[in-house]
């Protein structure tokens, strides 16, 4: 235990950084994940809902909606990589880190997405707080995912 309290004197301006930081990403946490939480839509992580919104259309020609709507999912991709960044850390230090993670995935936009948030969501300790933060602000609960059964193995 020595060891750490002669690191932490040596490196006090680092870990004064680190706490603060730390200290930061928690009260963000703690007031932008239920709001972010309440703004999705009931049905978000029904497979008809995620696949609804990745369906490629036919290649047409460029026009600035296209263009508008290329922004907009890079915008979307890139702040979910952010929150996902910032749900790792708040795997380490206190905060609601899994639930920031599976806020941060359902934003980007990658193929196996509704696999994984769909083994995420069906944990009851997941379901039940994303619905909390959902009632709080006044809106019903997500739709239950269905189970699909295990393969034989």
């Amino acid at each position: 235990m020595s060891w750490l309290f002669n690191w932490i004197s040596a490196n006090a301006t680092l870990f004064a950084w680190v706490s603060t930081a730390s200290f930061f990403l928690l009260c963000l946490t703690v007031f932008t994940t239920p709001w972010l939480v309440a703004q999705l839509p009931q049905d978000y992580f029904l497979s008809k809902a995620a696949s609804s919104l990745t369906t490629n259309k036919p290649a047409g020609e460029f026009t600035a909606v296209s263009l508008c709507r290329g922004i907009i999912k890079f915008a979307r991709n890139v702040l979910g990589v952010s929150i996902i960044g910032l749900g790792l850390i708040l795997m380490l230090t206190p905060g609601p880190g899994l639930v920031t993670l599976v806020l941060g995935f359902s934003l980007c936009e990658f193929s196996c997405k509704q696999r994984l948030l769909g083994q995420w969501i069906n944990h009851p300790t997941v379901f039940l707080a994303l619905n909390w933060m959902r009632l709080r602000h006044g809106k019903p609960a997500f739709l239950p995912i269905p189970q699909t059964p295990e393969p034989p193995a």
